[in-house]
């Protein structure tokens, strides 16, 4: 569980919990809040419905493998350009 239990009566609900909720993330004390939150949520329950549809759509589209050695490259790049630019405490 987090280490904070979202409150069902608040505009504060964490809708990452929704998505988590819909990818099976959540424990089973996190899955009940959510379920709570839903049976009183017209909102949240139509947003679990997209979420759903959309898991879906993505999980029925191709796989397609990546080039030979494309993954390295790109981790490569990232530790460049992380090296490169200035700490974020220093930009202002």
């Amino acid at each position: 569980m987090s280490s904070h239990e979202p409150q069902l009566d608040t505009p504060s609900f964490d809708d990452a919990l929704l998505s988590a909720y819909v990818d099976g993330e959540l424990s089973d004390v996190e899955r009940d809040v959510v379920e709570r939150h839903l049976s009183e949520n017209a909102a949240a329950r139509n947003l679990v419905a997209e979420l759903e549809s959309l898991s879906r759509t993505v999980s029925a589209l191709p796989q397609v493998a990546l080039p030979p050695g494309l993954a390295q490259r790109l981790a490569e790049r990232v530790a460049e350009q992380l090296q490169a630019e200035p700490t974020a405490g220093a930009k202002k």
